[in-house]
Parts: C-alpha cells; structure tokens; sequence
C-alpha cells in the first residue's frame, strides 16, 4: 500500500473538527470500546479506506473509511469555492490520529502486520499481509455511534448495486464521532495541550442528548406499491 495517500499538498484546505450536533433525528450512543486493530485496504476499483475493529462490550465492531476515491487521491474540489479539500473519510481518520496520537496520519508508525480479513471466495477470514497503524492498537476510546435507516441494496442485471425496487430498508450503523479515554473531543484536547490545563469535557453530554436514542432516516423514495422493511443491523454487534 503507498503510504504517499497520508500525505496533504499545502494547498489543501484542511477543515477544523468542530464539537457541533446535526440536525437530523438520530438513533445512537456512545461506547466505550478498545481499538483492536486498525489497518489499510484498498477496494476493487482501487480506493483506499482505514479499516476499525473496536471492542464493544466483548464483541467487535467493524467498519471501514475510504480515505481515497478510485483514482487515489484523497482530496476532492469544492464546488462552492474551487479550493481542494480533503475526503471526509481521510479528514476523520486524520482527527483520530490526532486526537488519540497527538499527530496527524501521515506521521503515524505503519507496520506489516497479518490481519483476519473474509475473503468471499473461500467464503472465511483468512490471514493477510496489511499496513497497521500499530500505535492506535489497544487505544481505549469513547465512540458515538449513530444508527442509520437506508435503502436495501440488490444487485442489478448489469451488476451494480440499486435501491430495492421493492422499497424495502435496512439498519445500519456508521461512526460520527470518536472521543478518547476521558471523554474529551479534538477541540477540547487541542485547547487542553495549547495551555497545558485540564480542560472539561463537555461535548461528550452534549452529543448523547441531541443524538441518544435517534435514527437518522436516509431512505430514498423508490417507485413501489409494497414497500417493505428489513432490519439487517451493519456494525455494531452485526
């Protein structure tokens, strides 16, 4: 894997993380959960992505951020103003490495690592060859954790996945924040390190009353007259 992906041209607009609640109507919590591994892949059409495996209450919880699209860049141009910004994907695993390593990604320690991965032809996880960032192994961490309700994917004839024409949904789950071992956010911990002062954590109540408990509806309306739902939770526990 080309660790040349971590790296950020200086003409790149990097965006502040910021201790902000969304407006949509979320179904999440926060967990505390131990980072079991975290190593790099790359997808089929060559889009890298950072892979989390958390320990959640003795059971792991997956997921993957593509930090790079197809192409490998991990940068996209903003519409609005022209300027380059990093993918959301790599700005969130930057603000982790930041927030837990007290530095970015690209001065993280990789190291080769074999890593459990399911490989769908032998239909079972088998030992692999991955970078891992070997520094964030056994972090313990805080994560927030939103459930999503989204459309059902089917694989069409040409061999893409579609919404279900049926309407039907699905439950996921997808990361939103990550907070470290004592409960403190990028902002709160930056602002703690630049006066050297313990510094409240504050956000961490602030996001499970705005967002415990929540779903975030993103189901697209399909041309259906029986709509159908079905719960295949993603993530957590999954």
């Amino acid at each position: 894997m080309d660790t040349n992906i971590f790296q950020v041209a200086d003409d790149v607009v990097q965006e502040d993380e910021r201790d902000v609640i969304s407006g949509q109507k979320l179904d999440s919590d926060i967990y505390a959960a131990k980072l079991k591994i975290v190593y790099v892949d790359k997808s089929k059409s060559g889009a890298a992505n950072i892979n989390f495996i958390a320990d959640i209450n003795g059971q792991d919880y997956n997921e993957t951020v593509y930090v790079t699209n197809k192409e490998g860049k991990n940068t996209y141009q903003c519409k609005n103003t022209g300027k380059k910004k990093l993918l959301p994907g790599f700005q969130q695993v930057n603000n982790v490495c930041k927030l837990l390593l007290g530095k970015e990604i690209k001065d993280a320690v990789l190291e080769e690592k074999m890593v459990k991965i399911y490989d769908y032809d032998q239909g079972k996880e088998v030992p692999m060859k991955r970078q891992v960032l070997t520094e964030l192994v056994g972090v313990d961490v805080h994560i927030a954790i939103r459930k999503i309700l989204q459309n059902k994917q089917v694989k069409s004839d040409s061999g893409n996945y579609v919404n279900d024409p049926t309407g039907a949904t699905r439950d996921s789950n997808e990361i939103d924040k990550f907070f470290n071992a004592n409960k403190q956010t990028l902002p709160e911990v930056t602002k703690e390190r630049m006066t050297q002062e313990e510094v409240k954590a504050e956000f961490y109540q602030t996001w499970l009353d705005s967002n415990k408990g929540k779903v975030k509806d993103k189901v697209q309306k399909v041309a259906t007259t029986t709509p159908t739902s079905t719960p295949s939770g993603t993530g957590l526990f999954a």
